[in-house]
């Protein structure tokens, strides 16, 4: 895999429990370059300091929303435990598990070890590809 490039772009579904929910999107690009795995993700929802800009969610409803600089979490093969690609009748979603507490301690959404990463349907036949060479490496090492 070294050499090679590949970015898949996904969103992160914030859990139920967290009190963001429903009002916090998260949404990036995992790139795979030379060995490394970056994770590029953005956060966008309500502003809740009143400096976002004002748009229309549904005729006649004003929300505030805001985008978030490009946040972005770097880390090797190594780091990780598992990669696992699941599919469901209409999503497919790439699961990302860590080997240690702290590599997505700061990514919204993330639970524990573990990062889940839903992919739209144009990434499907990348993630397709993508995860069991990821896979195979993993095993290699």
């Amino acid at each position: 895999m070294a050499g090679e490039r590949f970015s898949l772009p996904f969103t992160i579904n914030v859990s139920a429990d967290d009190l963001m929910a429903g009002i916090l999107e998260i949404s990036g690009l995992l790139r795979v370059e030379d060995g490394r795995f970056i994770l590029e993700y953005r956060r966008s929802g309500f502003d809740t300091s009143g400096l976002g800009r004002v748009g229309k969610s549904q005729p006649g409803e004003a929300y505030l929303s805001s985008r978030s600089a490009v946040e972005s979490v770097t880390f090797t093969l190594d780091d990780l435990r598992d990669i696992e690609l699941k599919w469901g009748v209409f999503s497919a979603k790439v699961v990302l598990y860590a080997r240690s507490l702290t590599l997505f301690a700061d990514v919204p959404g993330a639970e524990s070890d573990r990062l889940v990463l839903h992919l739209p349907k144009a990434a499907k036949a990348q993630a397709a590809t993508l995860v069991p060479l990821l896979r195979i490496a993993l095993e290699g090492r």
